[in-house]
C-alpha cells in the first residue's frame, strides 16, 4: 500500500481520456472567447479513504490503508470539487467515466499492458526513498 494521508482528503477525481477529451473539444471549438477557463471534472467530490475502499475491493487489496503514513501537504483540503456547468453547457462535453469505471478501465489497461508496469513499480520506489 502506497503511503497515504488523512483519509478524509477530498478531490474530484476525473479519468485521463475524459480530461484529454475536454481539451481537444475546447481547442477545436471556434468562435470561443479569449482566454476562456472551463473546469474539467466529474462534479463529484471523493475522499482518499472513499477511492482506497473502491480500489481495494476492485483490485482485491487485502493490505489495510496506513493511513497518516504520509505528511499533509499545504494544499491538502477535505474540500475539492469542480464545477462542470460551464463546459458541459458551453461545448457539451460530460466525462464517460464515474470513479469506479474509470478505475475499472485503468486496471483493465494495466492488465493488458502488464510489461509497463516495472515503469510505475521505478516510480513509486523512487518516490519512497525521497
Amino acid at each position: 500500500m502506497p503511503p497515504l494521508v488523512n483519509p478524509d482528503v477530498a478531490r474530484d477525481y476525473v479519468h485521463v481520456d475524459d480530461a484529454c477529451e475536454a481539451f481537444v473539444l475546447a481547442a477545436a471549438t471556434p468562435d470561443q472567447e479569449p482566454g476562456v477557463i472551463y473546469n474539467v471534472g466529474t462534479g463529484v467530490q471523493t475522499t482518499l479513504r472513499q477511492i482506497v475502499e473502491v480500489t481495494r475491493r476492485l483490485l482485491s487489496v487485502k493490505a489495510e490503508p496506513a493511513w497518516g503514513s504520509m505528511p499533509e501537504r499545504s494544499w491538502d483540503t477535505n474540500v475539492w470539487v469542480s464545477n462542470p456547468a460551464k463546459i458541459k453547457t458551453r461545448l457539451g462535453w460530460s466525462p464517460r467515466y464515474d470513479l469506479e469505471g474509470g478505475l475499472t478501465q485503468t486496471a483493465g489497461w494495466f492488465k493488458l499492458h502488464a510489461d509497463n508496469l516495472h515503469r510505475y513499480q521505478a516510480a513509486q520506489s523512487s518516490s519512497a526513498r525521497n
